[in-house]
C-alpha cells in the first residue's frame, strides 16, 4: 500500500498543475490544495549549510492520513533554480509525523517553500515558507545529468520500461521519470535505480500495446535537468521457440558445393593432354568428370602413366611401332621359304 502510495505522490509531482490527470498507467485523484487543520512545524527558520532542519506535522482528531511526504524547493519568485527534496515522514507514537532535512552543499541560497503531501482518501497537499538559507552554495555544479537512450526504445507485455545509463557526476542524480503521450492522453511515470540501472514500477500489460511519444527527463541535486526525446513501442510478448524447434540460422546452413564439369579449356589439363603422343585419344575417352579440379588433373596423370608403362612393355609392341627395314627382311624370309617350297614340290612331282 504504501508502494503504491509514494509511485502515485511521485508521479503527481511530476506534473506542473494542481489537476492531474488519470491514466492506465497509474490511477490517482486530483492533488487538492486544502486549509484543513493541519500544524505544520520547522525547527530553524534561518539555516546555513550543514544545519539540520526537524519537520514535525500535527493533524487535528478528525484526519486519518495513512502517508505523509515533504518536498522542499526554492521559492520560484526569488530562486531559478529548480531543486526539490523530497522524504518520508515517520508517524510517532503520539500521532505525529516527523523527518529530518539536513541542508546541503549544492542547495541555493534564498527562500525555501515546503509543500506537504498527504494521503487520506485522496492526495491532499498544502505549501508553507520553511525556512531561508542565507549563504551560497559551498559546490556549484552546472553540468546536467546524461541519460544513454536510443530514439525508439520498446518494450514487451510484462515487462517495465528500464534504462540502462543514466549517470550525474557532479552532485548526483535527484529524479529520473519518462512522460508518456499517446494522442491527449499523458502519464508521468517515476524510475527506480535498481543495481545502476533506471527501471519503472509499473508493468505494462496488453491494454498499454502501441506507439508513444517518449520525454525521458533527468534531475541532478543542483536542478540541472536533461531531457530526451523519443519513441516507445510497447509490443506483445511472443514466446521463445523451443530448442528442437530452432530453424538454424541463415550462417549455419550447409553450402550447396557446385556441381564443376570439366571443361576442355582448363589450363591445368591442358598442360597434360596438349600433346603429339599417340595415347591423347585414349586419355580423352579416360577422363571422367569430377567436383574436383585436383582429382581431374590427378586422373588424367594417372592414366598418362598407365598409358606409358604399357607401352614400354615388350608384349605391347605392335607390327606398327617395328621398323621398316625390320619388316623388309622379314618378308624377304618369308618369300625366300615360299619360292622356295614351291621348286621342291616340282621335283618330286
Amino acid at each position: 500500500m504504501k508502494l503504491f502510495l509514494a509511485f502515485t505522490l511521485f508521479t503527481a509531482l511530476l506534473q506542473p498543475s494542481e489537476t492531474v490527470q488519470t491514466s492506465h498507467f497509474c490511477q490517482y485523484d486530483i492533488m487538492k490544495s486544502v486549509e484543513e487543520d493541519v500544524q505544520i512545524e520547522v525547527s530553524n527558520q534561518q539555516v546555513y549549510s550543514g544545519d539540520s532542519v526537524s519537520i514535525t506535522v500535527i493533524f487535528s482528531g478528525d484526519i486519518e492520513s495513512h502517508a505523509v511526504w515533504v518536498a522542499l524547493r526554492p521559492d520560484q519568485s526569488t530562486n531559478n533554480t529548480e531543486q526539490q527534496r523530497l522524504f518520508e515522514l515517520v508517524q510517532q507514537k503520539n500521532g505525529s509525523w516527523s523527518g529530518t532535512y539536513e541542508i546541503g552543499p549544492y542547495d541555493s541560497k534564498g527562500q525555501w517553500n515546503l509543500e506537504l503531501y498527504y494521503y487520506t482518501q485522496e492526495w491532499k497537499r498544502k505549501t508553507i515558507n520553511a525556512f531561508v538559507k542565507s549563504d551560497e552554495p559551498e559546490l556549484i555544479d552546472e553540468i546536467p545529468p546524461i541519460i544513454t537512450a536510443s530514439n525508439t526504445l520498446e518494450v514487451t507485455v510484462g515487462n517495465a520500461l528500464r534504462l540502462e545509463t543514466v549517470a550525474d557526476n557532479e552532485s548526483g542524480l535527484r529524479e529520473v521519470s519518462a512522460v508518456l503521450t499517446n494522442g491527449e492522453e499523458q502519464t508521468a511515470l517515476c524510475l527506480e535505480e535498481d543495481e545502476g540501472s533506471w527501471v519503472t514500477p509499473y508493468i505494462f500489460t496488453k491494454e498499454d500495446i502501441g506507439e508513444y511519444h517518449l520525454v525521458l527527463r533527468a534531475v541532478d541535486v543542483a536542478g540541472n535537468v536533461h531531457e530526451e526525446e523519443g519513441q516507445l513501442i510497447v509490443r506483445e510478448h511472443t514466446e521463445e521457440v523451443p530448442p528442437s524447434q530452432e530453424v538454424p540460422p541463415e550462417e549455419n546452413k550447409p553450402v550447396e558445393r557446385p556441381q564443376i564439369e570439366l571443361q576442355p579449356e582448363t589450363p591445368e589439363l591442358l598442360e597434360v593432354v596438349k600433346s603429339e603422343d599417340p595415347f591423347v585419344s585414349e586419355v580423352k575417352k579416360s577422363l571422367v568428370p569430377t567436383t574436383n579440379k585436383n582429382q581431374q588433373i590427378a586422373a588424367v596423370q594417372e592414366r598418362k602413366n598407365q598409358i606409358q608403362n604399357e607401352n614400354r612393355s615388350p608384349s605391347a609392341i605392335t607390327t606398327a611401332e617395328l621398323p621398316k627395314s625390320i619388316l623388309y627382311i622379314v618378308g624377304g624370309f618369308v618369300l625366300f621359304f615360299a619360292i622356295r617350297g614351291s621348286i621342291e614340290w616340282g621335283r618330286m612331282e
